[in-house]
C-alpha cells in the first residue's frame, strides 16, 4: 500500500499504533467522541469489526478550550471547518495531552487476535490517522468532544452569563411603559461597485473560495432587495428555484466555479438554470429544472394524447414522448408545458395551457379522442413505463 505523507497531527497518531499495514482491503470508519468504530472486509478473513476506544481528556483541558473559544469566537468557524488552531491545541494542553498513549487506546476486533497480533488494526489505524490528516479537529473528536459539542457549550455558557448579568424587568411596570415610534430605517446600502466588463474573465476578480462568504453575500443581497421594496427575499421558493436565483446574481462573477463544486453541478448547467431565472423566475425554473410528484391520476390525459404517438415514459410530473423527445410537463400551477428535451437540455415551445391537448395539437397535429377512465385493454396499448 502506498502511504501519501502525513502532516503533524496525523503522523503523531499514526505513531501511537505504527505497524505494517496489510493490502487489498475495503475499510470504512464512523468517528464518535472517544470511539472509533470500523467496518474492515478481507479477501482472506471476511468482514470484521473493530473499535479503537480512547479516554477523554479532563474536567480541565475542557474548561481551558471553552474559554478559549469563548475569548475568540473565530476560533469556533475554525473547528467547525476541520481545522486544529494552535491556541486551541495549547488550551487543551498540547500534543503531550491531545495524542494518545499506546496504553491509552483500547483495541477490539470481531476476529478475536489480540491487539498487538491483529492484522486488522493497522489498516484501520492507518485510516483513522488520514481522518485526522484531513481534518485535525477530529483528534478533539478522539479524545471525547466533538467540535460541534464545543460550539454548544460555548452558546450555553455564553446564554447562561448574559443571563445571570440581567436583572430582568418587571411585567406590570413593562406593560405600563409608554411606547415609543421605531427608530427610521437605514439608508439603502449601494450596489457592490465592481461591473465585469464586456472581456471578463475569471483572473479579473478572484472567486470566493469559502461557501459561508458565498452565503454572506447572497443574505447581504437579499436583505438589500428586501429593503428597497424589491421582492420578498426568496423565502418561500423551491431548492431548484434558488438555485437558480443565486446563479443568476453569480452569471459573470467567477464565485460561481465555487458554487458549481459545492452543488456538484457544471458551471454550464447552473448558467442555464440562471439564464431560465431571468427569463421567467421562479415558475419557468420549476417547469425547466424542477421535478415535483402530482397524483397519478392527473397525468391521465396527458399519458393518453402521447401514447397515441408512440411509447411513453412517466417520471415524477413529466411524460415523456420517446419517440419525438417531447415532455409535457404539469406545473404546480396545474398548467400544463410542452417541453423540447431532444438537445439535452429543457426547451419550452408553446406558452402553457389548461389543456394539454392544445399543446399537442400544435406541435404534432393529431389529437386522439381521450376518455375519462381509461379501460384496462386501453392502458395496455398505451405502451407506458413508470419510472
Amino acid at each position: 500500500m502506498t502511504r501519501r505523507t502525513l502532516g503533524a497531527w496525523g503522523d503523531a497518531l499514526l505513531g501511537v499504533l505504527d505497524r505494517a499495514v496489510p493490502s487489498g482491503m475495503e475499510i470504512g470508519l464512523w468517528i464518535e467522541p472517544g470511539l472509533v468504530t470500523a467496518r474492515v472486509r478481507s479477501e482472506r478473513r471476511g468482514v470484521h469489526r473493530l473499535r479503537f476506544r480512547f479516554p477523554s481528556l479532563g474536567t480541565e483541558a475542557w474548561d481551558a478550550v471553552a474559554s478559549k473559544l469563548a475569548g475568540e469566537p473565530s476560533l469556533l468557524g475554525a473547528l467547525l471547518d476541520g481545522e486544529l488552531p494552535d491556541a486551541v491545541a495549547v488550551a487543551a494542553g498540547g500534543s503531550e495531552a491531545l495524542v494518545p498513549r499506546r496504553t491509552q487506546v483500547m483495541v477490539t476486533c470481531s476476529c478475536g487476535a489480540p491487539r498487538d497480533r491483529c492484522p486488522l488494526a493497522g489498516a484501520a489505524w492507518w485510516d483513522v490517522a488520514q481522518a485526522v490528516d484531513v481534518a485535525p479537529a477530529r483528534m478533539l473528536t478522539l479524545r471525547g468532544r466533538s467540535p460541534e459539542q464545543l460550539v454548544s457549550l460555548v452558546r450555553r455558557q455564553a446564554a447562561q452569563r448574559d443571563r445571570d448579568r440581567d436583572d430582568g424587568l418587571d411585567a406590570t411596570t413593562a406593560y405600563g411603559r409608554e411606547t415609543r415610534p421605531l427608530p427610521p430605517l437605514p439608508p439603502v446600502p449601494p450596489e457592490p461597485g465592481w461591473q465585469p466588463s464586456a472581456d471578463w474573465t475569471p483572473r479579473d476578480r478572484p472567486p470566493r473560495t469559502d461557501a459561508l462568504g458565498l452565503l454572506v453575500a447572497d443574505a447581504a443581497a437579499r436583505a438589500r432587495d428586501l429593503r428597497s421594496g424589491r421582492g420578498d427575499g426568496g423565502l418561500q421558493l423551491s431548492e431548484e428555484a434558488d438555485l437558480a436565483r443565486r446563479a443568476a446574481r453569480l452569471e459573470r462573477d467567477s464565485s460561481l466555479l465555487l458554487m458549481a463544486e459545492l452543488t456538484h453541478m457544471s458551471t454550464h448547467a447552473l448558467v442555464e438554470m440562471g439564464r431560465t431565472w431571468q427569463r421567467g423566475g421562479a415558475d419557468l425554473v420549476d417547469v425547466l429544472h424542477g421535478r415535483w410528484s402530482p397524483p397519478v391520476e392527473s397525468l391521465t390525459i396527458a399519458r393518453k394524447l402521447l401514447a397515441a404517438h408512440g411509447p411513453v415514459t412517466v417520471r415524477g410530473n413529466r411524460v415523456c414522448l420517446e419517440r419525438h423527445r417531447l415532455e409535457l410537463r404539469l406545473g404546480r400551477d396545474r398548467l400544463w408545458y410542452l417541453v423540447d428535451v431532444a438537445g439535452g437540455g429543457a426547451e419550452l415551445i408553446h406558452p402553457p395551457a389548461e389543456d394539454p391537448a392544445v399543446l399537442v395539437a400544435a406541435r404534432l397535429g393529431f389529437v386522439p379522442r381521450v376518455l375519462e377512465q381509461p379501460t384496462p385493454s386501453e392502458s395496455a396499448g398505451e405502451q407506458l413505463r413508470l419510472l
